[in-house]
């Protein structure tokens, strides 16, 4: 902008100098040489015109280069000036095109955080739901024993019972050696009622354990009866498995740490 002021300002001042001196170039030739009667006087009025014209022209010449080169200036200046609009048009398209790659890559970063801090959440949220599990299980499992326990020690035979059983054997056997002629009959009544009782106890404590088992199993809660049926029928422990997708989680985390 300087520049091109400063142009104007030497073309408007080369522009006066070739006004005035084409107005001197116009008064010289409108003049008339003055008629003297010597001829020596003649000549040298001719040849002062001729200096004259000959200076004339040579201002005019040098007045004309000079607007050239003013011209010449002039466009070099108006190339300038559109280098320089150029210039700036283009680094305001990059500045822009900076400001959205920072805002886009600004947008990932916040859409990867919440990604992460997603996942984060549901591994600690299995996390969670697996120790509440196994508490489950071992509550069950302490429960089921407990109730076994009650219910074998319920339906145990008595010390009492064996001292008994030891008695009226020891009674037997007894009355079998002071009576070697007895009654083969009494005999065995007596056999038959002690294997009878013994069958009976044996079949009244198979019902009790099976009755044990039927309640173990309705008291179970779906978890514990898909992970009886996963363990015994297809060898899949869900504890394993939970194991294994916790190590995954955990990988995928540190891999997308690394990434970032």
């Amino acid at each position: 902008t300087e520049r091109r002021k400063q142009a104007e300002q030497e073309r408007e001042s080369l522009q006066e100098k070739i006004d005035g001196l084409e107005r001197s170039t116009q008064l010289i030739r409108q003049e008339k040489p003055s008629r003297r009667s010597s001829e020596s006087s003649t000549t040298g009025s001719i040849e002062e015109q001729n200096q004259r014209a000959k200076e004339s022209d040579d201002k005019r010449r040098k007045a004309e280069n000079a607007q050239l080169r003013l011209q010449r200036e002039r466009k070099e200046a108006d190339r300038e000036y559109r280098r320089t609009v150029e210039r700036t048009r283009y680094e305001e398209a990059e500045r822009e095109k900076a400001v959205q790659e920072i805002e886009k890559t600004r947008l990932l970063a916040d859409e990867n955080a919440q990604e992460a801090q997603r996942k984060e959440n549901e591994a600690r949220q299995i996390e969670e739901d697996l120790r509440e599990t196994q508490m489950r299980i071992v509550q069950a499992k302490k429960s089921y024993s407990n109730r076994f326990t009650d219910r074998s020690e319920e339906y145990s035979v008595p010390a009492d019972d064996t001292d008994n059983d030891e008695d009226e054997n020891r009674t037997h056997r007894k009355k079998q050696n002071f009576d070697t002629t007895g009654n083969t009959f009494a005999h065995e009544d007596m056999r038959t009622t002690t294997t009878t009782r013994d069958q009976n106890r044996t079949q009244k404590l198979g019902a009790e354990r099976n009755n044990l088992v039927q309640r173990q199993q309705n008291a179970d809660t779906l978890e514990d009866k898909t992970y009886r049926e996963n363990t015994t029928d297809k060898g899949i422990d869900k504890y394993k498995t939970l194991k294994k997708i916790r190590e995954g989680t955990v990988k995928r985390r540190i891999d997308e740490f690394e990434a970032m």
